[in-house]
C-alpha cells in the first residue's frame, strides 16, 4: 500500500488465525500481510485472504483503511519448524561442494532475511578461507 507517513514496522503473531499481521515500510510502499497455511501452494491472489490481512492490519493501525493499494502479490515460502542456518560439506563423487543452507523462514523471510543474511555471509566467508575439503 502507498502509506508514506508510516515510519516504523509491527509484527503481531496470532496463533489462532491463518493470518499474522506484519507491516514494513520499505522506501516506496509499505508491505502488509501475511498468511500461514502449510501446503497451500496456490500462487493466485485469494480475495479472502486479501481482505483478511487488511482487516487486521486495519485494527493495528486504523489509518491503513486510507492507503491505497499498490500491488496484490502471492510468495511461496516453505517453511521448518526452525530455520536451517548453517554450512555443510557435501560429496558428490569424488568432488567436495561447500553449502551454506539459509532456509525454512516461511512467512517471516521478509523479517528475518537481513540477520540471517548477516549470519549466512558470515558462514560463506568461513568456508572460503578454509584450505581443501
Amino acid at each position: 500500500v502507498s502509506a508514506p507517513w508510516l515510519k516504523k514496522f509491527c509484527i503481531v503473531e496470532d496463533h489462532t488465525s491463518s493470518c499474522h499481521v506484519v507491516i514494513i515500510p520499505r522506501s516506496d510502499d509499505v508491505f502488509l500481510g501475511v498468511t500461514i497455511q502449510p501446503n497451500n501452494w496456490n500462487k493466485e491472489v485469494s480475495e479472502i485472504d486479501k481482505q483478511t490481512i487488511m482487516d487486521a492490519c486495519c485494527r493495528v493501525i486504523p489509518r491503513l483503511k486510507e492507503a491505497p493499494v499498490l500491488e496484490d502479490c502471492v510468495g511461496l515460502r516453505p517453511m521448518r519448524q526452525t530455520v536451517r542456518l548453517e554450512k555443510d560439506i557435501l560429496r558428490c563423487g569424488d568432488k567436495t561442494i561447500k553449502v551454506v543452507h539459509n532456509y525454512g523462514h516461511g512467512a517471516k523471510g521478509v523479517c528475518f532475511s537481513w540477520g540471517c543474511a548477516i549470519q549466512a555471509t558470515k558462514l560463506v566467508k568461513e568456508l572460503l578461507s578454509k584450505v581443501g575439503p
